[in-house]
């Protein structure tokens, strides 16, 4: 949807100041496009996107997996699952439209360690080992790349921390907006 947006505009600390967060992020988008030149603004059009967090849960049409994933479902919540492997190369991806992405994964004492990657390129080496365990855990975010459509992936590694009694990679969700 694209919305006309009439706006009192602030600068603070050089900054564009809105009290809408999603206009304010398209502000300084296009600050940096017009490499810091806006100029004499009389209307701006922008399409907005989602400013909650999406869940996309690990059972999710949206999420594709390559090569061999198990679905496992939480005892004390029958609704509750989480998808794992242990194989290295493995890998779960989510394709989306936004600016900012969050990966979320179960850790626990036969968790390994697992690669994020977005867009292509690897952003973060994970080690998803803890002694109890611990669900939904944000394990990778980025609030800032750039509106778009977007790649997240997990690749299972078959690496492990000392302490790990496992190679486990456990995905829980995926959230955007």
């Amino acid at each position: 949807m694209k919305a006309k947006v009439q706006q009192k505009l602030e600068l603070q600390n050089g900054m564009i100041a809105s009290d809408d967060a999603d206009f304010a992020h398209f502000l300084q988008q296009l600050k940096q496009s017009s490499n810091g030149n806006l100029g004499m603004l009389d209307y701006i059009e922008y399409q907005k996107f989602p400013i909650e967090w999406k869940n996309v849960n690990d059972t999710s049409w949206l999420v594709n997996y390559t090569g061999d994933w198990s679905v496992v479902r939480y005892l004390a919540d029958d609704a509750a699952t989480v998808t794992e492997s242990n194989v290295a190369g493995n890998t779960a991806s989510f394709t989306f439209d936004g600016f900012a992405v969050g990966v979320f994964m179960q850790k626990g004492s036969f968790d390994g360690i697992v690669d994020i990657y977005l867009d292509g390129t690897k952003v973060a080496t994970v080690d998803t080992y803890n002694a109890t365990r611990l669900e939904h855990q944000l394990v990778y975010q980025n609030n800032s790349i750039g509106s778009g459509s977007h790649t997240v992936e997990v690749h299972v590694t078959g690496t492990k921390n000392a302490s790990s009694s496992g190679y486990l990679g456990i995905l829980d969700s995926f959230e955007y907006k």
